[in-house]
């Protein structure tokens, strides 16, 4: 009888990452996984594209702040709106 290998197919290899896989988090947007446009920083210091930032604003509930979707932060809005600004 041939003995068989069984192998854990949800076995998972992690690696550190590189230097390109870091530069690659600087200028890619999580959001909509693109090289940023127009990025935007918010209080908890993470990075989102203005449009994507507009797309949080309009599905937020109260409109004066948005919720971090990386770390759930949440953000005030300014009055004036999202236009070209850092939200910190």
């Amino acid at each position: 009888m041939t003995p068989v290998l069984l192998m854990n197919t949800h076995a998972r290899v992690y690696r550190k990452p590189s230097n390109v896989d870091r530069a690659k988090e600087e200028i890619i947007c999580p959001m909509c996984i693109s090289v940023f446009d127009t990025p935007l920083s918010l209080n908890c210091l993470h990075s989102y594209c203005e449009k994507c930032i507009k797309s949080l604003l309009r599905s937020s509930p109260n409109k004066t702040s948005i919720v971090c979707p990386e770390c759930r932060a949440a953000t005030l809005i300014p009055e004036d709106g999202v236009a070209g600004k850092l939200l910190l």
